[in-house]
């Protein structure tokens, strides 16, 4: 069984990693803020699940702020209710680890998930 993570990416202030870990704190959670510089690394790796080869990211911010639950499949929906009483709404890209993304960068995962994201709410704004 994989320990309860959440990734969190794009979160700049302690303000907003304190909010990401108080709604999670209560499925037993550990929020982990990926620095930009691992940014090419996978997701796998940044779980801990594996060590990374991968070059430190040199580039940009993502765009936004991403979450990606590691092995939390049962309480992703107890988690998200929080996630928006802390504010952390749909503006945030999030995302369960998974066997298909269990390999992509952070980068891929992110790229990926924008264009969802615009597809569903993209002509709503």
């Amino acid at each position: 069984m994989m320990d309860k993570k959440v990734l969190a990416f794009g979160f700049d202030t302690l303000l907003e990693i304190m909010a990401v870990t108080g709604a999670v704190k209560h499925v037993g959670a550990e929020v982990v803020n990926v620095p930009k510089a691992d940014y090419n690394k996978s997701l796998s790796a940044l779980a801990g699940k594996n060590i990374s080869l991968a070059k430190p990211y040199l580039g940009g911010p993502l765009g936004g702020k991403m979450l990606v639950f590691c092995g939390m499949n049962e309480d992703i929906e107890k988690v998200l209710p929080e996630l928006k009483k802390a504010g952390i709404g749909v503006n945030c890209l999030k995302a369960a680890l998974t066997p298909y993304n269990w390999n992509w960068s952070a980068i891929d995962l992110y790229g990926e998930l924008w264009k969802e994201h615009n597809t569903m709410w993209g002509k709503q704004k």
